[in-house]
């Protein structure tokens, strides 16, 4: 196989890999703009007037950066230095809740069913609930109490069931807002996932492995698939996290020396003898 003349069709997938074990960390496969910067430092002897007489390469460096053209949560768990942690019946997940609820039952004793248990043995917690003005902004506050009255209401947790006030100006047809938090457990309709930035962990490092398929330029039908490998890359702690429906996940990767590789490369980029 000879490669000399490659044109870039476009970058196939980035893994990040454990340098440790050898575990993924994350992958990703809607790469964009990927793009590769290598620099370096250059000092200079001079003489006595300050004309330069010699140049010398200094701290050689190598960044990667490029977007992801869908959100990724692996990604940004290795860009916030957290892990992916799922909801169990051993360690569960507190997930706060909102709904909109109209009442049922009748006058004087309308009742709101909720979707999930609050946390709490008493649902105390949901220390207010909202009734709400043509279902947008809120016309009303009510507060839990002990007993029903015309102003508190009561929580029976256990079967998810908020008594209303005794209001009169509560309708069949009123809304109300109820904020509340539920405990994920991990079972079947009640799982989670969270991650976390902590201001004392920062982003992971390990190996990344750029997946890039070329074409010959000569029969742009010849797929050649190759790799770029930094055997000690970082990621960047910074990213941005636009929420509309175009965002997309930028990232950045400092390349270093692998100190323990004898070879000391930044890089290296791999063509196999395959299509």
């Amino acid at each position: 196989m000879i490669i000399e003349d490659l044109l870039i069709d476009r970058p196939l997938r980035g893994t990040l890999f454990d340098k440790a074990n050898g575990e993924v960390i994350f992958t990703v496969d809607q790469l964009r703009e990927a793009s590769l910067e290598c620099s370096g430092e250059t000092v200079y002897s001079t003489d006595a007037v300050g004309s330069k007489i010699a140049a010398f390469n200094r701290s050689k460096d190598a960044t990667l950066s490029g977007t992801n053209a869908v959100f990724n949560f692996g990604m940004l768990a290795a860009q916030l230095g957290s892990d992916k942690v799922f909801a169990t019946a051993e360690a569960k997940i507190e997930v706060p809740k909102m709904e909109i609820l109209k009442p049922t039952g009748e006058s004087g004793n309308y009742k709101l069913s909720l979707s999930k248990v609050p946390v709490g043995t008493t649902g105390s917690e949901i220390q207010h609930i909202y009734a709400l003005r043509n279902g947008h902004s809120i016309a009303k506050k009510y507060s839990v109490g002990a007993a029903v009255s015309a102003t508190q209401y009561t929580v029976d947790a256990a079967s998810k069931t908020i008594t209303l006030p005794t209001d009169g100006e509560i309708a069949a047809d009123t809304q109300f807002a109820v904020w509340y938090n539920y405990a994920a457990d991990g079972s079947t309709g009640n799982e989670a996932v969270e991650i976390s930035d902590k201001v004392d962990v920062f982003a992971k490092g390990g190996i990344f492995d750029l997946e890039v398929l070329f074409v010959d330029p000569c029969n742009t039908n010849e797929k050649i698939y190759g790799h770029v490998i930094f055997s000690n890359a970082k990621m960047q702690d910074g990213v941005t996290i636009t929420f509309s429906n175009e965002a997309e996940q930028n990232f950045t990767i400092e390349c270093m020396q692998d100190y323990c590789n004898p070879n000391r490369e930044l890089f290296r980029m791999v063509i196999p003898d395959a299509a």
